[in-house]
């Protein structure tokens, strides 16, 4: 069995910034096999923005990748 997954990216408003990244707008698709995917990360709405939630290190730190 086959499973495919459509991954956006995310243009990070400030990807330099420590901590909490945010983005305003959505990048390039790109469809994946499932079987490929390392791990999953969320957003949560911050003040009116959208901020990247991730928790696949053990350490919980915010990560970006461009």
């Amino acid at each position: 069995m086959l499973v495919y997954v459509l991954i956006k990216s995310v243009k990070l408003i400030d990807p330099a910034a420590d901590g909490i990244k945010y983005y305003e707008d959505f990048g390039s698709k790109e469809f994946v096999d499932l079987n490929q995917v390392k791990c999953v990360i969320g957003r949560i709405m911050d003040r009116g923005r959208w901020a990247i939630v991730d928790r696949s290190t053990s350490s919980a730190r915010v990560h970006a990748t461009k």
